[in-house]
């Protein structure tokens, strides 16, 4: 795929589509590839084609079916354009192995209830000011248009609290939740103090003593006291502690936080010549966990006989690592299953949910995959 100066994948995947259609390549009534047909095609993600079907049916270039697939629509017909109560609007990450997947579930179950999800730039919508006066002017027109509800990444929401001023739409929060106030109406999270439940009492049943959690530490100073307590770091920590506290290896508590410091043979080695040389280690991404093994091998030691390493997402890094890698695995699509269902649904119920892991154990940690 080759793109000019300044073209995005979607765009560039988009005027191809359109000039198939335009030339004939692609006729009236024909039914378009599927959306992973399409991103196998044209080598992008699923979140891309997802994004260029959204603005192929907007200009009443396409139509999708439901429970058949997207068709092109005659050209010559006068597009019907979509009501406002049939959109959603997304305010989500979709970069990253996580994201880019739970962005795809989420898009595809909107689209099969026959509704159009409208997503909006994650990070921009963080950092609304004066310089993105535009983008400001805009979402907040979509927001006034009467759209069907909006699902949010709860992640860094703290930053900019853009729907306090919309208290009759419909929001539902996703993923994590850096919620300053209380607790919203409607949420779908995942239960991250289990998660690291998991992990670290798997690793003391394995007889480990000395387990480490690595993590990320937030910054007080931008969070509230009440967002302290519920936060996605303190949730780990929580796991990790109740862990130590049931298996009386509370002595043993270390904690490695990653924001702080690179993980490179030099940290390594501090860390394993140290008094307090772990002989596990929990982290909270996959990729750390990853490089730790990677720092272990080249010190000289072996996984897991002179150390464990367990990750959580259960990413591909977990088979890119040269000791494939236990993880704890959520289910993305059920997550955004239920986030849809939340952001349609009118009963008026508070609903908080928690989606719960899943510990898959490989060889970094002594086990087999259970998959």
């Amino acid at each position: 795929m080759i793109l000019t100066n300044g073209q995005t994948k979607s765009r560039f995947v988009e005027e191809v589509i359109e000039q198939q259609i335009s030339e004939g390549k692609l006729r009236h009534g024909e039914r378009l590839q599927s959306v992973r047909g399409l991103s196998n095609q044209f080598e992008v993600s699923i979140s891309v084609i997802q994004s260029v079907l959204n603005s192929l049916e907007e200009k009443g270039l396409i139509e999708r079916k439901h429970g058949s697939g997207v068709y092109v629509r005659d050209h010559r017909s006068t597009p019907q354009r979509r009501r406002a109560d049939d959109q959603i609007l997304l305010s989500i990450h979709d970069q990253g192995h996580v994201y880019e997947e739970l962005a795809g579930y989420l898009r595809n179950d909107l689209i099969e209830r026959g509704l159009l999800p409208i997503t909006i730039d994650h990070y921009q919508m963080l950092t609304m000011g004066e310089q993105t006066a535009n983008f400001s002017r805009h979402l907040k027109d979509i927001l006034a248009s009467g759209l069907k509800g909006v699902i949010l990444d709860g992640n860094h929401y703290w930053r900019h609290q853009f729907m306090k001023d919309y208290p009759g739409v419909r929001t539902v929060f996703m993923h994590v939740l850096d919620y300053p106030g209380p607790m919203p109406e409607r949420a779908v999270v995942v239960d991250l103090e289990q998660a690291s439940y998991l992990a670290t009492a798997h690793l003391a049943q394995r007889g480990r003593k000395k387990i480490m959690l690595c993590t990320f530490k937030p910054d007080p100073l931008s969070l509230s006291p009440e967002t302290i307590t519920r936060h996605h770091s303190t949730q780990l920590l929580n796991g990790y502690e109740r862990a130590l506290r049931e298996y009386d290896l509370v002595a043993g508590r270390r904690i490695f936080y990653r924001s702080e410091t690179v993980i490179n043979a030099e940290t390594f080695q501090l860390l394993m010549r140290g008094p307090e040389a772990p002989d596990a280690i929990v982290c909270d991404l996959d990729y750390q966990a990853m490089q730790w093994v990677t720092e272990a091998l080249k010190f000289g030691l072996k996984v897991p006989d002179d150390l464990m390493v367990s990750g959580m997402n259960n990413t591909p890094w977990t088979s890119l690592c040269q000791v494939p890698l236990t993880s704890v695995s959520f289910n993305w699509k059920d997550l955004a299953a239920k986030a849809a269902e939340l952001v349609v649904e009118d009963h008026p119920k508070t609903r908080i949910y928690y989606l719960k892991p899943q510990l898959i154990e490989r060889e970094s940690t002594g086990g087999k995959e259970n998959e």
